[in-house]
């Protein structure tokens, strides 16, 4: 499929950029001001300068091992991950968590309908698949049973060195701030990550899950893959 002068095969990790595209990268400065324009609140802006940050040490952690990862795709997919995350749809439920001071809705489709608005926004191709696989947890059947509004890209797990920084950046600054150590213990990922998966499959399917669910062992997997790569000192409060 051609969307004006980028080549995107969709389905495929096989990406290309234009120069035209790679130029045309918005800085940090700008892409703050454009979610201040998309109405973001200022909470979010935050947590999303944040994940940047640490999901910028994280791909230069890859790229101390040899991995060719592109910091620039990364910090625009950091920054823009949320940028749909306040527009829930109408009625949506919400789940508090307190460890971590964030109230959120049930609202599984913010990450594709971010991915949406990113390319919408002109971002290159993989800029959006960074937003919409930045919860990194379903599959495209997983998906469809949330009813998770679908994307170009197929399954919403991360495949590329920048979309598992963008995903594992966020999915630790949760963990970690819920009080987990996912370096001592390789399943605490899935747990930190398992109140906030379960009361989605409970609020959308009426059906809880376990830990022996697909979805939590793929968590302990990634983690078992990345953590390396995430040293604690990225998530010390200055």
């Amino acid at each position: 499929m051609r969307t004006g002068n980028r080549l995107v095969l969709f389905h495929s990790v096989e990406l290309v950029m234009t120069k035209e595209n790679l130029r045309t990268m918005k800085s940090r400065k700008e892409i703050v001001e454009i979610l201040e324009r998309l109405g973001v609140s200022r909470k979010t802006i935050d947590h999303s300068i944040e994940t940047a940050d640490v999901a910028l040490k994280i791909a230069n952690e890859m790229a101390g091992d040899g991995i060719q990862v592109d910091r620039k795709i990364v910090e625009a997919g950091a920054l823009l991950h949320d940028c749909e995350l306040d527009k829930p749809p109408k009625g949506a439920p919400t789940m508090i968590f307190e460890k971590v001071n964030r109230e959120v809705h049930v609202d599984p489709s913010h990450a594709t309908r971010g991915g949406k608005r990113v390319r919408e926004l002109g971002f290159p191709e993989p800029v959006a698949r960074c937003v919409d696989r930045h919860e990194g947890l379903y599959t495209r059947d997983e998906a469809m049973l949330l009813h998770i509004m679908p994307s170009p890209s197929g399954d919403l797990l991360p495949e590329t060195p920048e979309e598992k920084a963008v995903n594992y950046s966020d999915n630790m600054l949760f963990v970690v701030g819920s009080g987990y150590d996912p370096w001592k213990d390789s399943d605490a990922i899935a747990r930190g990550l398992f109140e906030y998966i379960d009361k989605t499959f409970k609020a959308l399917t009426g059906t809880g899950l376990t830990m022996e669910h697909p979805i939590l062992q793929r968590q302990i997997q990634k983690n078992l893959e990345l953590r390396k790569y995430a040293k604690p000192e990225f998530f010390k409060k200055p």
